[in-house]
Parts: structure tokens; sequence; C-alpha cells
């Protein structure tokens, strides 16, 4: 693992753990006992656009550490907050097809799923109607927000803009009064700090965590994030000791291994359809050469069976050319 010489200090073992690793990301960020690390990134993702996250609550089909979909690691979680906002956050490793178009299909399905969910929280409790009539389903539908951590550019036209923020707004008013689903974006390739003066807010901690943990020392990263900095130190400790633990080690090198497996095939099928549709196209060619052909030959006044002979074509086609182009 070739390490950044602008980041490291002091002797440090290459076997820690790139925290953007999908099974270290939810083992890290999953958990109700690191809840505190979850509420924290999200409120420095979303700082002035809502109401500070002060507690999460973890959608139980989510807590399982080991059921992870190679190539994407979601927690998903629904958020005691003013508005009750239910959170996505998402690590993206690496660009895929239509990725906007699929965080926007999660998002409108969880916004959709919430009326005929069968878990209810206890906020969801409080506010239940008693009666049975047909708007009730509606009365806990919450905004639900995607948080996107990619470590990739996804945005170029706006190459010095690391933090992207989608919402609904009315054209004339500029009004969000309607404030139903959001989707924010942190592109972790488009900064790079080179001195602890450049950290200056909790996202630029948790852009650095990302982009540098696995290679700095305990010491350097806190110079970074600060040395009192109790909840970054503890992030820190996580990434390590999950890297050295054997049975967590074991979940992570198997949900990487699962990610290049995957990887392979992808790249695997792409090219298969590559030389398939090259093939496809040059028989199109060879076709559309062979009718040219076959054509010209019988309006020259040449037999079918001497059409067929050098065009390859069956007799059925050569007809066919014959009633199509009314040649005698």
């Amino acid at each position: 693992m070739q390490q950044d010489n602008n980041y490291t200090t002091g002797n440090i073992s290459t076997s820690i753990i790139d925290p953007k690793n999908d099974a270290l990301f939810k083992l890290i960020f999953g958990r109700e006992c690191n809840k505190d690390l979850l509420i924290s990134l999200i409120n420095a993702s979303l700082y002035g656009k809502i109401n500070p996250v002060t507690d999460v609550e973890y959608i139980q089909s989510e807590k399982e550490i080991g059921l992870i979909t190679p190539g994407t690691s979601r927690v998903d979680v629904s958020c005691t907050t003013t508005n009750n906002d239910n959170f996505i956050v998402e690590m993206q490793k690496s660009r895929r097809d239509f990725f906007i178009e699929r965080c926007m299909v999660y998002n409108c399905s969880m916004y959709a799923g919430q009326k005929d969910r069968k878990y209810i929280s206890m906020h969801d409790i409080e506010d239940r109607l008693v009666d049975d009539n047909s708007t009730s389903g509606y009365v806990n539908i919450y905004p639900v927000r995607l948080i996107g951590i990619l470590n990739y550019i996804q945005f170029p036209n706006r190459p010095n803009q690391h933090l992207s923020h989608y919402r609904l707004i009315e054209d004339n008013s500029l009004d969000r009064d309607i404030d139903p689903l959001s989707l924010t974006f942190i592109e972790l390739k488009k900064i790079k700090y080179t001195s602890p003066q450049d950290i200056k807010t909790d996202l630029d901690r948790w852009m650095l965590f990302f982009q540098h943990a696995n290679h700095m020392t305990i010491d350097n990263f806190l110079s970074y994030v600060g040395q009192n900095n109790k909840q970054f130190e503890k992030a820190y400790q996580l990434l390590e000791y999950n890297s050295y633990t054997q049975e967590q080690r074991k979940v992570i090198d198997e949900a990487e291994e699962g990610i290049s497996i995957k990887i392979g095939e992808i790249n695997a099928a792409r090219e298969d359809g590559r030389m398939e549709g090259r093939e496809e196209g040059l028989k199109e060619v060879k076709k559309k050469n062979a009718i040219e052909t076959a054509r010209r030959m019988l309006a020259d006044g040449m037999s079918v069976d001497m059409v067929m002979k050098y065009s390859c074509l069956s007799e059925d086609e050569v007809e066919k050319i014959k009633r199509n182009h009314e040649i005698d």
C-alpha cells in the first residue's frame, strides 16, 4: 500500500484497512454503540441545512453487518429530529452506471414505503391517529435524506465544490415548503489537506478520515483533527481494532473479495457485450453488403442461381430482393 508522505509519521502497519471498505464502513457507523459517530457524520454533512440530529434509531433490517451488497454499503437510520427525518448514508467507492438514478429510486422507495411499513418507532406511536380512515397512513410520512460519500468525481463541472445538496425548490419564490427528499454528495477526490490548518470543520475531519486515516499514525491523525477530539480518536481506534480482530477482519476480507469478484464479473460481461456487439455489427454490415451486391447483380440480368452463388444469400432472400426492387 503506497503511503502519502504528507500524512505519515513514525511506523505504521500497512494492515490497517481503508475506512471506505464496505464492511468496515458498516462496522463503524452501523452499530448502536457507535451511533455518536453516525450522528456526527450526518450533522457535518448537512450543517446549516437541517436541524441538528440528536439521536438515531437504526432500522432493524440494516443491523446485520454481514448482509452487504458488494460495491455499496448503506446504513439506513430513522433519526430523532424536529422533522423525524429518515436517512440513508452510503459509501460509494467507485463509479457506477446510473448512480444518481439509483439514488433517486432508493430515496423514493423508502419515502413511499413509510405508508405501509410494519416498523413503527416510539415517535410514530405518539403521533399515530386513532381513527382508521383512508388518510391515516399518510400521517407519519417523513422526509428521506440520502448522504453519498463518493470516492470519485461525480460532478466534474464543479471542480472546486466537494459538497453538493439537492432539494425540491419552487422556481419563482425559491421556497422549500415541500421538502420530502434530498440528496447530499461528498466527493472525496476534490479536496486534499496539506496541513492541520486546512482542517476547519467536522466535515473536513471526516473527509480526512476517509481519505487518509488508514495510512496515518494515531498521533499524526489527531494532530490534524485535534488532540482532544475524543470522537475522532474513537473512530481511529475502531478502524485499528477492526483491522486486527480476526473475526471482523474475516468479514471485511470476504466483503472485499466479493467486491473484486463482482467487479470482475461486470468487466467480463461488458467485454463479452462489446465483443458480441462487434460481431453482430460485422454480421449486419456483411448482410447489407450482400443484399446490395445481389440487387446490382439482379439489375444486370444475372440469374437467381448465379446471385445465390456469389452473394451467399438463400433463394428466398434473393427472390425477396427482386420483389422489393421490382426487378424482372
